[in-house]
């Protein structure tokens, strides 16, 4: 309708309903080529699905289907009823949403004395125990999220790093790779953060820390040359705390998933498996590998031997 796109994206498997969205996006070129945008940017993070039934051409590597009749007309066209419903008060949402965004983006360029603020990264970190660090990094463009930049970093770890140990080790991997400079590189925390990744970031991107005060809540920017500006408009600060949120949910599953899928992470979940064992585990077989391949005997040479057994037993089993 008019300039807008009204998306119903319902998500059925073995014949049930499980969830649906519903999205609102401004048309970008024409309609086709704003729903394949849609399309190929959300499958980035979310399940890819056998088939995706709609009423709309588009190009897609995926199985599409417009179906005519049957058990799938019937799918799409209760999309297509939840799709048309309300269209008004999604459309004053909407138009509320991307006021707020784009006011509190020149707030924060006028408070900043920035020229241009279209492109915004924020990084954060997360491990368990100093174990499996990541390093995550978020995109927003224009305000609004964009996952098909969102970065993820496995970290090299020791015992005794810090967390802006690791902050150093992302954004050093971020700056070193051939990625696209923002206007606003964002980190979480105050002038001892903003010091320590400095000398790391270009000086044409703007460098800021969000702090927070002794109820964790944010209160002030730290800029690059040390000032500390407080944050005083409420819409420019839930602006900035959507972006902290995020780019936290995205850290923590980052790590999550690192914990299920790497040997790391495997042997690191083991009850009875702590640091302290895990040190000990890497000085004699140096790898996780090792580690993994080692008999019951070898490991009993380090741990007990019903540890060893558990650790041997955990690791056949994945």
């Amino acid at each position: 309708k008019g300039e807008k796109l009204f998306l119903e994206l319902l998500f059925y498997r073995q014949g049930i309903l499980l969830s649906k969205n519903e999205f609102v996006v401004s048309i970008n070129v024409n309609k086709e080529e704003t729903l394949r945008q849609f399309v190929s940017q959300y499958y980035k993070s979310n399940i890819i699905p056998d088939e995706l039934i709609t009423n709309e051409k588009f190009e897609s590597d995926m199985k599409v289907t417009i179906p005519v009749k049957g058990n799938k007309k019937k799918i799409l066209d209760h999309a297509l009823d939840n799709a048309n419903d309300n269209i008004e008060m999604k459309t004053r949402k909407f138009i509320r949403k991307e006021e707020l965004t784009l006011g509190a983006l020149e707030k924060l360029k006028d408070l900043l004395n920035m020229k241009k603020l279209s492109h915004i990264l924020m990084i954060d970190n997360s491990n368990t125990n100093n174990s499996l660090p990541v390093s995550a990094i978020v995109s927003y463009r224009n305000g609004i999220k964009n996952k098909s930049e969102y970065k993820k970093y496995n970290l090299i770890h020791e015992q005794r790093l810090a967390d802006v140990d690791y902050m150093k080790q992302g954004v050093t991997r971020y700056f070193n790779g051939k990625n696209n400079h923002p206007d606003l590189f964002i980190v979480d925390g105050g002038k001892a953060q903003v010091n320590e990744v400095n000398h790391l970031i270009p000086k044409e991107v703007n460098l800021i820390g969000l702090v927070k005060d002794d109820k964790h809540q944010t209160r002030n920017i730290v800029t690059r040359d040390g000032k500390t500006i407080a944050i005083e408009d409420e819409v420019l600060m839930n602006f900035l705390k959507g972006i902290q949120i995020e780019v936290d949910r995205f850290a923590k599953a980052s790590h999550i998933a690192k914990r299920k899928t790497t040997l790391e992470g495997i042997l690191y979940s083991i009850k009875g498996v702590g640091p302290k064992t895990e040190e000990k585990l890497l000085k004699h077989f140096k790898t996780y590998s090792s580690i993994y391949n080692a008999s019951i005997e070898e490991l009993e040479k380090v741990v007990s031997k019903d540890l060893a057994i558990l650790i041997k037993k955990s690791l056949e089993n994945r």
